[in-house]
């Protein structure tokens, strides 16, 4: 389970990320130094910003292919993908369940990621400048301002992850409004669902659940037209 959820922090980039904020946050203020020979930590401190930045985006791009395959598989943009096309996505449960499934790897790692970059800042802010920092009020308050962005994204990130957790757990879903398809999503067992119903059926065994086949949703087996139906719900069945 936890390999399943935090899988990217076995990225070897994730310890180049932690490594570049810590020489970010030791660095920096020496690089604003108006002595003689700051500029060596200018440098340093410019590599690490650079070195942090472009890993971040490889590690949410490469989080983010679950999303760009499922949008794929729904004929729609990986990138770039428009707000119309989203709303169509999210007006279908099934889909909007599946594209949450989708996007959590995706946001935990921009949580994750989030979480070093506020970090890095708050060391940075929490040291301060010297004596011999550059003086300005401008140089001197970016790491501030940068700092209450930071926390902004973070807490917006953590309020969309929560989000996307919840709609993700909505996996079961009205036979009658909402009937399977028969396009199995990747990862899920093809060409069958799980019935559930809140009162065992003779047609299933005097059970309350029944395995089905996408073809034969409305064959003998299942209730047709009516209550019985109309509180059926069925759910994708995950691969062992």
């Amino acid at each position: 389970m936890f390999k399943e959820k935090f899988g990217f922090i076995e990225n070897p980039l994730i310890w180049v990320i932690n490594i570049s904020a810590a020489i970010l946050s030791w660095k920096y203020w020496d690089g604003l130094h108006i002595e003689e020979g700051s500029w060596k930590n200018g440098v340093v401190t410019l590599g690490a910003l650079i070195v942090l930045t472009l890993s971040s985006f490889w590690v949410y791009f490469r989080a983010d292919k679950q999303v760009r395959d499922f949008l794929s598989g729904q004929q729609v943009r990986g990138m770039f993908t428009t707000v119309t096309s989203l709303a169509n996505i999210k007006s279908n449960p099934v889909r909007l369940c599946l594209y949450s499934k989708s996007s959590e790897g995706k946001l935990q790692a921009a949580f994750a990621l989030a979480g070093v970059w506020t970090f890095a800042i708050l060391a940075i802010a929490l040291t301060g400048p010297s004596e011999s920092t550059i003086s300005g009020a401008g140089v001197r308050m970016i790491p501030y301002i940068a700092l209450a962005a930071a926390l902004a994204i973070w807490a917006l990130l953590a309020v969309l992850l929560a989000r996307t957790r919840s709609a993700a757990e909505k996996e079961w879903f009205s036979l009658s409004f909402n009937p399977p398809t028969a396009k199995v999503p990747s990862g899920y067992v093809p060409g069958a669902v799980m019935c559930m119903s809140p009162t065992p059926l003779k047609s299933w065994g005097s059970k309350n659940f029944y395995v089905c086949n996408i073809s034969d949703i409305n064959g003998p087996k299942m209730p047709q037209k009516g209550d019985k139906r109309d509180k059926v719900t069925w759910s994708y069945m995950t691969r062992p």
